[in-house]
Order: structure tokens, then C-alpha cells, then sequence
């Protein structure tokens, strides 16, 4: 886990950290903006599966008390994203084999019913749409740089989230997007093996939403799916083999850049 070089603005209000966090005002508004600030390191990696959490260093880390932190993290823990351990604390929850595989079939059913049940949605703005995601994420890929994995997970997340949003459902997508959100910190693992991979079939993908035949865009999406949980299963499987379960405790966090 990266740390910052400057210390984090103390719970009694630091200028720095009340920037960190936002000044909207009122308990709750701190509970949101701690929640999102918490969430985003995790999905990002910054918090790593296994890593223990404790309100107070949290809390400094983000200018804030630690409340509105004890309320962020039970509602991930509510969420599946946090474990809370009886007299042990609360932990970045880490997958099972057998959970990552549960999350990556759930994308496929998803992704596959979107692009085959509703493939009479597809219209032009959405091929354009969806070619031009690909198309960024190659981009990316080809000017390298440090921000490479966070933009590149962001905008791969946006390309998969194009083809689900074909249901027209907005209780399709929340549950499309609380299922992803469980693999995203598993992806904070080096992903350099699988940019060209992505590349070739996100074209396969845009290739087959443009033939008009809705079996040739489902089969790129199963093989897409199919290729990335075979290479993020082996990345658990190495995280499991290498590193133990339980990790030191999270007293700062790198903040987005």
C-alpha cells in the first residue's frame, strides 16, 4: 500500500484535512463523503483486500472524527465490501476462489442477457458510444504513465457498463455495479498482462454489436468474461499463496491523484 509524504490534517479540523473531506455541513454529509472517499481506495487498492481498519487513524487520515468513519464502514460491511471481526475489527473484505468465480458468472449472465435479450436497443449513438470507450482505453494503454490502471479500470468498468445499460433497468445496474464493485479491488493487481488481451476483445465485442447479429456479440462478451476471471482467479490464488490473510492496520491511505 502506498502512503502519502505529508501527514494527514488532525479530527480537530486541519485546513488540509477539511479540503480532504469537504465542508458540506452535518453528520450525515460527513458519513457520505467518508463512505465514497473509503470506498473509492478500496476499488481503487489503495485499501487492499485484508487490510485492518480502525475509525481513528481513518479519521485522521481524513480530518474528520471518527463518527461519520464508524458509519461508513458499517455500511460497507452491510455491503459486503468491509468485514467486521468480532473482537478482531473490521477488515477489507478478501474474496474466496469460489466468490470471485460466483461474481464473475453473475457479470457474464448479465452482460450476455443485455447484448442477446435486448440487442433491438442497439441504435447507432450506442455502437459510437461503445467504440469510442474502446477506443479510450487503448489510448490509455498506449501513453502508459502512472495513472495508467486506475483510468484504464475506470474506463473498462464504463465500456461493460454501456452494454448492461441496454436493459433500461436501474435495478439491473445496481446490481451490476455492487457485483463489480467485489472484483474491483482484486483488479488493483497488476493488470499489465491483460491490456492487450482487453484490447483484442473489446474489439471483438464492438465488432460484433455493429454485424446485427446479436450470437456474434454475445460470444465475444462470454470469451471476454471468461479470459478475465481466468487471469484474476490466478492473481487471487497468489495473493492467497503469498501474503496472509490478515494485514497490518490502515493508518493512511494514498488519496486520488
Amino acid at each position: 500500500m502506498r502512503t502519502r509524504s505529508s501527514d494527514a490534517g488532525e479530527a480537530s479540523g486541519s485546513t488540509h484535512g477539511s479540503r480532504a473531506i469537504g465542508s458540506s455541513g452535518g453528520w450525515t454529509s460527513l458519513a457520505d463523503l467518508a463512505y465514497q472517499e473509503l470506498l473509492g481506495a478500496i476499488v481503487e487498492g489503495r485499501l487492499p483486500p485484508g487490510l485492518r481498519l480502525v475509525p481513528e487513524a481513518l479519521g485522521r487520515e481524513l480530518g474528520i472524527s471518527p463518527t461519520p468513519v464508524k458509519a461508513a464502514l458499517n455500511r460497507l460491511v452491510w455491503q459486503g465490501i468491509v468485514t467486521d471481526l468480532p473482537r478482531r475489527g473490521m477488515y477489507v473484505a478478501e474474496l474466496t476462489i469460489e466468490e470471485l468465480l460466483g461474481l464473475f458468472e453473475a457479470r457474464r449472465v448479465l452482460e450476455m442477457a443485455a447484448a442477446r435479450d435486448y440487442f433491438d436497443r442497439v441504435t447507432p449513438r450506442f455502437l459510437d458510444q461503445l467504440a469510442q470507450t474502446a477506443e479510450a482505453y487503448e489510448q490509455l494503454v498506449a501513453e502508459q504513465g502512472e495513472r495508467l490502471r486506475r483510468h484504464t479500470r475506470s474506463v473498462d468498468h464504463e465500456f461493460h457498463r454501456l452494454i448492461v445499460s441496454l436493459t433500461g433497468s436501474a435495478h439491473v445496474m445496481r446490481w451490476y455495479e455492487q457485483t463489480n464493485m467485489h472484483i474491483q479491488a482484486y483488479r488493483a493487481a497488476d493488470p499489465a498482462g491483460r491490456y492487450a488481451a482487453t484490447i483484442r476483445e473489446h474489439r471483438a465485442i464492438v465488432a460484433g454489436f455493429r454485424s446485427g447479429d446479436p450470437e456474434q456479440a454475445v460470444a465475444a462478451i462470454r470469451l471476454h468474461i471468461q479470459n478475465a476471471q481466468t487471469y484474476y482467479e490466478g492473481v487471487l490464488r497468489q495473493i492467497t499463496a503469498e501474503q496472509p490473510r490478515l494485514r497490518p492496520i490502515a493508518t493512511r491511505f494514498a488519496r486520488r491523484g
